[in-house]
């Protein structure tokens, strides 16, 4: 198995770039990013994503029940 997060941009450009609204937390809340269709996500985006949660432990998103996670990061 492959961890997609090596592969992604530390800054997380592409995926801060299509959301909506990002909104910096604190260090160990994370970073809260609305308007994001984990669907329509490039591969670039889904790597960024796998790395996202590192810093805090956690990642969250609005109307969880729709979302579905396949594979790993």
């Amino acid at each position: 198995m492959t961890d997609r997060g090596q592969f992604a941009d530390p800054e997380k450009k592409s995926l801060l770039a299509a959301a909506s609204k990002v909104v910096a937390l604190t260090p160990a809340i994370g970073t809260e990013i609305h308007g994001l269709d984990l669907r329509q996500l490039t591969d670039a985006q889904k790597d960024e994503l796998c790395v996202l949660p590192r810093p805090s432990g956690s990642a969250r998103g609005q109307r969880a029940d729709r979302l579905r996670f396949t594979g790993h990061c």
